[in-house]
């Protein structure tokens, strides 16, 4: 539960199969409005939940975090986006995930540990950086 469209409002958010396609529900407290996002491939996905909803490009609202096979994936509910960046190969987990603020700019950075290295993500400004 977080406040995913910048209302103010905490909002109900979990993944969720509608019409046998699989991705991520918010429920708006506010509204009553149910969103979903689906999230197209492959039948695994994991949503990020340590902090449930992350300020990652300093704008009201809080945004989520899926990973699909090699993808991260960004949505921004207030807006209804989604980004995706790809890894590259599918040999790291939603369990490799850290989020920190590593450029004192608005909004945090996605840190994603993986066997060949470190990529963070700036989703602010949509990149991603292998180091």
């Amino acid at each position: 539960m977080t406040d995913t469209d910048g209302d103010g409002v905490t909002d109900l958010v979990f993944l969720a199969v509608d019409g046998g396609k699989q991705g991520v529900k918010v429920l708006h407290h506010k509204t009553h409005n149910l969103r979903f996002y689906q999230v197209l491939g492959s039948p695994s996905i994991g949503l990020y939940k340590d902090t449930p909803g992350v300020d990652l490009d300093g704008i009201p609202g809080s945004e989520l975090i899926v990973k699909k096979q090699n993808l991260l994936i960004v949505i921004h509910d207030r807006d209804g986006s989604m980004y995706q960046y790809n890894l590259g190969a599918d040999n790291w987990g939603i369990h490799s995930i850290s989020i920190a603020d590593f450029d004192a700019e608005p909004g945090k950075e996605i840190l994603v540990k993986r066997p060949t290295g470190v990529t963070v993500i700036r989703d602010r400004v949509k990149t991603a950086t292998n180091m």
